[in-house]
């Protein structure tokens, strides 16, 4: 799709601060295909209202004011082309990729802190992030993970993961009583987990549905990978399992690129926070094509208009994948 003004393409110039644009008659809507693109009167982009990905409000980032607009396509902004074709995730146990994105207001402490699972070297400053991420295979089982109902005192530190949080209800008398149904038969904390990850991937229909929070989505039965993260996570913290929703990207076949995604961690004990994703039925491990930015749901202003490159440097096995 191209936008373009009557004699002249559109210049990008970003805000100094993201406007929520609700009244629609303040800005210029331009069509693109399913897409609405709301300018002020500047010509600056506003805000992008996708039929197919929701609300996607524009925030500060490089300059694009002596850049032209000259075409336009909603994945670009999201999705990124994959450099190996045919990715079999399924099979991968490592991959490292190179990263390069405008880091926006997204709080990345958890790219910047290495794991067992996940390793950057780079740069991370407030304009920009560039680097190497090294992802490896989760392991499948945690080792002697605690017992369920969990009636240790956690501690400081996981305090934040059990309460209520942007659109995580975990106090929510519906929320409490579907965790306890659906744990009921467990007795370890990694088990209970995992049931409520199987239970939302068999029971919320895997659609857009808007900006859901978690108790919508319970409501609702249906939402995509964002909705279904909150709601797992919702359900692991009313009964008194830590548990945060990450945000980051994945590999999609279909597209043959690297798609924003969220997915949950869940805090097991001695070995520590074991990944989990609901929406791609991954329950006893996680696979290396997800590249986790940070532990906290970041909705879709935190990417900007400059489309983020992620290339794939090396990956195991060979037979993983096959080169375009």
């Amino acid at each position: 799709s191209v936008i373009s003004m009557p004699d002249k393409v559109m210049s990008i110039k970003y805000l100094t601060n993201s406007i929520p644009a609700d009244d629609k008659d303040e800005y210029i809507c331009y069509m693109a295909g399913n897409d609405e693109i709301y300018v002020d009167q500047n010509q600056n982009v506003v805000r992008i209202n996708s039929k197919d990905n929701g609300i996607i409000e524009v925030i500060p980032g490089e300059n694009f004011s002596e850049e032209k607009l000259t075409g336009y396509d909603i994945n670009n902004i999201q999705n990124t082309p994959s450099n190996i074709s045919s990715l079999k995730t399924n099979l991968l146990t490592k991959m490292t990729i190179y990263l390069c994105m405008e880091k926006g207001l997204i709080n990345v402490d958890y790219l910047k802190n290495s794991s067992l699972r996940q390793s950057f070297s780079g740069t991370i400053n407030d304009k920009k992030i560039e680097g190497e991420v090294t992802i490896v295979r989760d392991a499948v089982q945690p080792q002697n993970p605690l017992a369920f109902p969990v009636m240790v005192e956690w501690k400081p530190e996981l305090q934040k993961y059990l309460g209520c949080s942007q659109k995580i209800e975990a106090d929510n008398p519906e929320i409490v009583f579907k965790a306890k149904q659906i744990t009921k038969d467990t007795d370890n904390i990694w088990d209970a987990a995992r049931a409520i990850a199987v239970w939302t991937y068999k029971n919320i229909k895997p659609e857009y549905a808007g900006d859901l929070n978690a108790l919508d989505t319970l409501k609702m039965g249906k939402g995509e990978c964002g909705p279904i993260s909150l709601l797992t996570a919702a359900l692991c913290r009313s009964i008194n399992i830590p548990a945060k929703v990450i945000t980051g990207y994945v590999y999609v076949d279909d597209f043959n690129a690297f798609a924003l995604h969220y997915w949950v961690e869940v805090y097991t004990g001695n070995t520590g926070w074991k990944s989990i994703d609901p929406a791609l039925g991954q329950f006893n491990f996680l696979d290396p094509s997800h590249i986790g930015l940070s532990d906290e749901f970041c909705t879709l202003n935190f990417s900007s208009m400059k489309p983020v490159i992620i290339k794939i440097l090396n990956y195991e096995p060979y037979e993983a994948g096959s080169s375009q």
